[in-house]
């Protein structure tokens, strides 16, 4: 049993309890029958207002005036804790649901990292008609991918059994897109490990960050910065975008002109 449970035991557990003390003591210091303690005791904690019924003593007034911030505090924690407790429960059979789907892919692409890069790669490897699983660190980007039917991972990919859980040891190929190089060597040397048949290609920051990531096992290594950089020049010696944007984003540019 989790925690929440475990909260939400205790609280209906205390509840009960002050509830059979509440009807007890209205008993003994109101005079009143069982019925009719019980009556004033559930109108009381649910504080509907009193009518017919209400305490006649001092001592009643005085108990009853201690007891309703304590019922009402007692009854919105139970509140809360059963609405945490479904939502817990929603969650984790999506996520039980995404495991069983990742724990059937084979042959798919292991993206690391969900920023701007990963992003751009998640997109187009989708349009290629490829199945992706993305690894990322930031747990809001479940909802994200969740609703675009991106299979998730919320963990630090540098760990090894993070890898694991998306499936790294049968994928067809694993691209590491973190903006460290350092993390993107540690993430390339456990791949290599997992899997040395797949495909693993990381984004590298400078040609001696290329040169390790190599030597860590990469297959194949790209630099956005020396590309884009690359790409900018061509376009100050040619003009025409063609040759490096798709042809809709090329009108697009024309068009701001």
């Amino acid at each position: 049993m989790n925690t929440t449970s475990n909260r939400a035991t205790t609280y209906l557990k205390l509840l009960a309890l002050v509830y059979a003390v509440t009807v007890g003591v209205l008993m003994w210091v109101e005079r009143l029958s069982l019925v009719d303690a019980l009556y004033l005791a559930t109108i009381t904690f649910t504080t509907v207002g009193y009518g017919d019924l209400v305490p006649k003593t001092a001592a009643g007034k005085l108990f009853l005036i201690l007891l309703i911030p304590s019922a009402i505090a007692l009854i919105f924690g139970v509140g809360i804790t059963l609405v945490e407790e479904y939502f817990r429960g929603l969650f984790t059979r999506r996520w039980r649901r995404m495991e069983k789907l990742i724990d059937s892919l084979s042959g798919h692409y292991v993206v690391c990292g969900h920023g701007r890069l990963g992003t751009i790669v998640v997109e187009e490897l989708r349009r290629a008609g490829k199945q992706v699983v993305v690894i990322d660190r930031v747990g809001e980007k479940a909802e994200e991918l969740g609703q675009l039917g991106i299979p998730f991972v919320h963990g630090n990919a540098l760990r090894q059994e993070v890898l694991e859980r998306a499936g790294v040891a049968r994928a067809a190929g694993v691209i590491v897109t973190f903006e460290p190089d350092e993390d993107n060597t540690y993430v390339v040397l456990e791949a290599v490990d997992l899997n040395p048949d797949a495909e693993i290609i990381a984004a590298a920051s400078n040609a001696e960050a290329a040169r390790k990531l190599y030597l860590a096992g990469a297959t194949r290594v790209v630099s956005p910065m020396l590309l884009g950089g690359t790409a900018l020049a061509r376009c100050a010696i040619d003009p025409s975008p063609e040759h490096l944007v798709p042809a809709p984003a090329a009108r697009v540019l024309r068009g701001s002109r």
